[in-house]
């Protein structure tokens, strides 16, 4: 996890707290999508990832996440949990530019971890992300 948090920081300019928390809200995406398999391995090989992946699930949104959900299925933004990671993101300050950063290091880190199969099953999880990014230009949609 600190090599994670490191590669993050570097790549997106984030302090430690706000890269860590933000692994963290990747990771609880990732699990809530896919909970076994790769997903799991991932998490599991990476020390201090499950620790991450709680303390983002114990962070309450104030109720931002149904907010989303209301909105989105409103608006017709696309699916609900990719706006709400967008938003969870968003919250903790990162911008469309940082997001990607965030994407790309924990995929790089996932590669390096479960091998170039698992973290293509990863990457599968995650593309809604960039394309809720790619229609929208923007994560401000999802606050």
């Amino acid at each position: 996890m600190e090599l994670l948090t490191t590669n993050v920081m570097d790549a997106t300019g984030l302090d430690p707290a706000i890269a860590k928390a933000a692994i963290g809200q990747v990771l609880l995406f990732l699990r809530s999508e896919a909970p076994q398999g790769h997903v799991a391995e991932f998490i599991d090989k990476m020390p201090g990832a499950h620790e991450a992946v709680e303390a983002a699930a114990a962070h309450g949104d104030g109720g931002v996440t149904a907010a989303i959900e209301g909105m989105t299925s409103f608006m017709g933004w696309g699916r609900a949990d990719t706006n709400i990671l967008a938003g969870r993101l968003v919250n903790l300050g990162l911008d469309e530019t940082r997001i990607k950063g965030l994407v790309n290091q924990v995929l790089a880190r996932a590669e390096s971890t479960v091998g170039a199969e698992g973290a293509a099953k990863i990457r599968a999880i995650l593309p809604a992300l960039d394309e809720r990014f790619d229609r929208k230009g923007s994560a401000t949609h999802a606050a």
